[in-house]
């Protein structure tokens, strides 16, 4: 059996390309992504991009977020003293995505996604339980609207509240500056840092997995993107 991204429809790649570029400083054509089945599709594209360039730079990527994200933290009021082995969850009181948007904005990086915590799990839930009854008095041509609809305004103000949780994969800072390292590739090799197939590999499993369930470890070459990619064949 290959195994898969996981990804169920075309608005997934969509979005997986377009996250690509972002993170790459690249742009594909719709005839490159049309024929791309593979991570090794994507993955050729890639190193084709950073070849062409010509460039041999040195750096370190992940070192080179880590201190800027150091930086950052700094800059958006944690006093303690940063090291890689740093857990996240106490590096600041702040709530997790308060923090995160502290430091974006400060370090002008792309971050990873923050993970609903308890209170935004809830709230999603009590929303689709709303979602649920308005459909079902629909169905029953119910005039009672108002209460599924405050059920669903109750989910809403829960996912506002929720403090959020960091990923799963970034528990350190060093983790934290892998992923981030991944997602800013591009604009930390126009920095410096070395962009050799090995660097450029490393990138692309974080962006990846920032689509997929999947582990690090179990994306390989021969990994098919899309579901229907692998229903097809």
């Amino acid at each position: 059996m290959r195994n898969t991204l996981g990804l169920d429809d075309d608005l997934e790649g969509v979005e997986l390309v377009q996250n690509l570029e972002a993170a790459f400083g690249v742009k594909f054509s719709s005839r490159e992504t049309e024929a791309c089945g593979t991570v090794a599709d994507i993955f050729a594209l890639l190193t084709a991009r950073f070849s062409a360039k010509g460039v041999r730079n040195q750096g370190c990527a992940s070192a080179m977020a880590f201190y800027r994200l150091k930086r950052a933290f700094k800059d958006a009021g944690t006093s303690l003293t940063l090291a890689p082995t740093s857990r996240l969850d106490e590096i600041s009181s702040l709530p997790p995505k308060v923090l995160f948007r502290k430091v974006r904005a400060h370090s002008g990086l792309r971050l990873p996604n923050i993970q609903s915590g308890r209170l935004g799990s809830a709230g999603f839930c009590v929303i689709l339980l709303g979602a649920a009854a308005v459909l079902g008095q629909a169905v029953l041509h119910s005039r009672l609207v108002l209460f599924p609809v405050a059920v669903a305004a109750i989910g809403g103000i829960l996912m506002r509240m929720d403090r959020g949780a960091f990923p799963d994969a970034c528990q350190t800072l060093g983790d934290l500056a892998r992923k981030v390292a991944g997602l800013n590739f591009g604009r930390l090799v126009a920095l410096g840092a070395g962009e050799r197939d090995k660097d450029v590999w490393a990138a692309l499993l974080e962006v990846l997995t920032e689509h997929s369930s999947i582990q690090k470890t179990a994306i390989t070459p021969e990994t098919v993107l899309l579901q229907n990619q692998l229903r097809a064949a």
